[in-house]
């Protein structure tokens, strides 16, 4: 976590200290805040954020999990404030949660699970830009099932679910809805939810302790992008 946290002060210093060096008429004159038809057809960048989970049919409900993403982005052009971009990333997913329980031998005590899911994520988007300071966005993802932990402790013993056994799906779809504030001229911060279409583990390999039925995950993140734009003027 801590490279990440170092490139995400490292650009907001950069940045903030760009925006100083801005003329505030000209800024907002040219109105490049949004991408528009004053940019290049293809603008580069690159992404790092963080998100939290939800897996349903588990036992413990909640968004209590912290993960984190980084990876690369291309935008494309296709009308003056329509684009589409596409990414490449790792993201690492999943859930947290706590539930009591009842035992005649331990009393009342409390179960703790951790579901750790690392993924290679190939998200495609749309964005309308029609305002200075924000853009709309809606899109899908393939994400290639890469590794997993799973760990639920129960009384007396922790169980450490076999992931070759109690496996998840190599291949996962998920919806995206979203949008972006505009920062600055090559900052933005994204917002986003996004769920899965199919699900990321089968009935049959959910791990009996842990929860029952197909398995979906939720997911809500934010990123902070940096694209390498080169602004006529």
């Amino acid at each position: 976590m801590k490279p990440l946290l170092l490139t995400i002060c490292a650009l907001l210093c950069l940045q903030l200290t760009a925006y100083g060096q801005e003329d505030d008429g000209d800024f907002y004159e040219h109105d490049t805040l949004q991408l528009g038809d004053y940019d290049e057809k293809f603008i580069a960048g690159i992404l790092v954020g963080g998100n939290t989970g939800n897996l349903h049919n588990d036992y413990f409900g909640g968004y209590h999990n912290i993960g984190y993403s980084a990876g690369l982005t291309v935008y494309v052009r296709l009308g003056k404030h329509f684009w589409v971009n596409g990414e490449l990333l790792y993201v690492r997913k999943g859930c947290t949660g706590v539930r009591s329980a009842e035992s005649l031998y331990w009393g009342t005590y409390f179960e703790k699970y951790y579901l750790r899911l690392n993924y290679a994520e190939v998200p495609v988007l749309f964005h309308l830009f029609q305002r200075k300071w924000y853009h709309l966005s809606f899109g899908a993802s393939y994400a290639r099932y890469l590794n997993s932990t799973e760990n639920l402790y129960t009384s007396p013993d922790r169980i450490n679910v076999n992931q070759e056994l109690f496996y998840f799906n190599k291949n996962n779809f998920d919806y995206i809805l979203g949008g972006g504030l505009h920062l600055n001229q090559k900052l933005y911060l994204n917002v986003r939810f996004q769920s899965s279409l199919v699900p990321v583990r089968n009935a049959y390999y959910v791990h009996p302790a842990t929860g029952a039925g197909n398995q979906y995950l939720t997911t809500f993140s934010l990123q902070l992008m940096y694209l390498f734009r080169n602004i006529a003027r």
